[in-house]
């Protein structure tokens, strides 16, 4: 059994609920922003090469920000 479906069995004995990505956050086309605009605090977001560097399989909160006023302004994709 993989280590995700050991996680579920384990943990979510009654099943888990597939949400698609789009119902539980935004997201954006890339290109928009880059490490220079990162902040301390505002809107969370995650660069595409820290999904492998910094995170793993899940995660419950972001390590970056860029300020709510670049966010606005970034384009949907």
């Amino acid at each position: 059994m993989m280590k995700l479906e050991k996680m579920i069995h384990e943990l979510c004995p009654n099943g888990i609920e597939y949400k698609k990505l789009s119902e539980v956050a935004s997201v954006f086309r890339g290109g928009n922003f880059q490490k220079k605009d990162y902040v301390e605090n505002g809107t969370p977001c995650i660069h595409y090469g820290q999904i492998y560097t910094q995170y793993n399989l899940f995660l419950d909160k972001t390590i970056s920000f860029i300020s709510d006023e670049k966010a606005e302004n970034v384009d949907e994709g």
